[in-house]
């Protein structure tokens, strides 16, 4: 084997390895770049889960008011037949 082949072979070796760590340097900035967008979409995901149990807890809270005015309903019908049977034990 002659110096010359040699040096071509050790030319060809460091421009493989340069190209290697600038493939390795992309992959990492990539990496990272992922990395940053998953833990954006995480914090995301905890708001939205956040604002889906407000909402929940709103519309259970509407459901409540609503159905308010049936149960004061109730209620009055209930005291009145008290009041009925309380006169009639008093008579």
């Amino acid at each position: 084997m002659d110096a010359y082949s040699l040096e071509v072979k050790i030319e060809k070796l460091i421009a493989s390895h340069k190209h290697l760590k600038e493939s390795e340097k992309q992959l990492k900035d990539k990496l990272e770049k992922q990395s940053d967008e998953i833990h954006e979409l995480r914090n995301e995901l905890v708001k939205i889960r956040e604002d889906y149990n407000n909402l929940l807890m709103a519309k259970s809270i509407e459901v409540s008011a609503e159905n308010g005015g049936d149960t004061r309903r109730e209620i009055k019908k209930l005291v009145r037949e008290i009041d009925k049977c309380i006169a009639l034990l008093n008579t």
